[in-house]
């Protein structure tokens, strides 16, 4: 199971159309063999797809709102995840 939360708080005194806190969660099964395909690798790859989610309920719900859609840009995980040889260190 992975879980990504996504939020948006409204900064204090300011005028923000929108806030939101949105958490998602995924299960993911992996149909190869293990050792070919690093958790860390896995774990990417899944919150890149819970993003794409993310993105779509945010850019949906508030396009109902009085203030237009918010589209979220994309986002990159692969730097957040250490490389498997750093992660043994």
């Amino acid at each position: 199971m992975v879980t990504l939360t996504v939020e948006c708080i409204a900064n204090q005194g300011a005028n923000d159309p929108y806030a939101f806190h949105v958490s998602v969660v995924g299960a993911f099964d992996l149909f190869c063999d293990p050792s070919q395909f690093p958790e860390a690798k896995l774990e990417v790859n899944a919150k890149s797809v819970l993003f794409s989610v993310v993105r779509e309920i945010v850019r949906d719900l508030t396009s109902r709102g009085p203030y237009g859609a918010i589209m979220l840009p994309t986002l990159s995980f692969a730097a957040s995840t250490p490389p498997a040889s750093e992660a043994q260190k």
